[in-house]
């Protein structure tokens, strides 16, 4: 296989590569969205998780007591990019590792280990914290969690659009190339054959 041909098979599978995880997010995002859509439509009509920490009717949602055993603050740097999260031990003594979202920064610097702070919990899940007197959302609430499932297909599709620009711009090279390589290079005659 020369050089080339080489090249070429690695952009072709490459680009595919690109199109099968585009359609793998679309796909995903078409499957999670109903359900995360139906989470958030309860989580918002119930009383004890839109009350937050202070809601006293009972619900889906409830609040639970623990103590921060880990905080690893969001990383900024370029070399690497960690998401914010605190280790958690419940009264019963489960542990939990809980990722917080994008605006978690105050709260990762306010508190610190053996703090004691509330969770709030949908269906067992893990949907804010509070320590020091900071709310903090976390990646599986249900806000966050339609939110992600409705851009993922938005996300799919502009891979593909991009995938597409890219196979059309190097098939207009590749055209250009060869429009060119015709005007620099004399037309051959074609000389009738006769028949024998």
């Amino acid at each position: 296989m020369t050089p080339g041909g080489f090249y070429g098979v690695l952009r072709d599978g490459i680009l595919g590569f690109g199109v099968l995880m585009a359609l793998i997010m679309i796909g995903a995002g078409i499957m999670q969205y109903p359900r995360a859509a139906a989470e958030l439509a309860q989580f918002n009509k119930d009383p004890g998780c839109t009350g937050g920490f202070a809601a006293t009717a009972a619900g889906v949602c409830r609040v639970a007591d623990a103590v921060v055993t880990t905080v690893l603050p969001r990383s900024h740097s370029s070399r690497s990019n960690s998401q914010a999260n605190v280790g958690v031990r419940y009264a019963d003594r489960h542990t939990e590792t809980v990722y917080l979202d994008s605006a978690s920064d105050n709260f990762t610097h306010a508190v610190y280990p053996d703090d004691a702070v509330k969770v709030q919990l949908f269906a067992g899940r893990p949907v804010a914290v509070m320590g020091r007197g900071i709310v903090a959302g976390t990646t599986l609430s249900p806000d966050v969690r339609a939110a992600s499932a409705r851009l993922m297909p938005l996300v799919g599709i502009g891979m593909l659009v991009v995938i597409g620009l890219i196979r059309w711009l190097l098939s207009w090279r590749r055209i250009a190339a060869y429009g060119m390589g015709n005007l620099a290079k004399p037309r051959s005659v074609m000389r009738p054959r006769w028949p024998r």
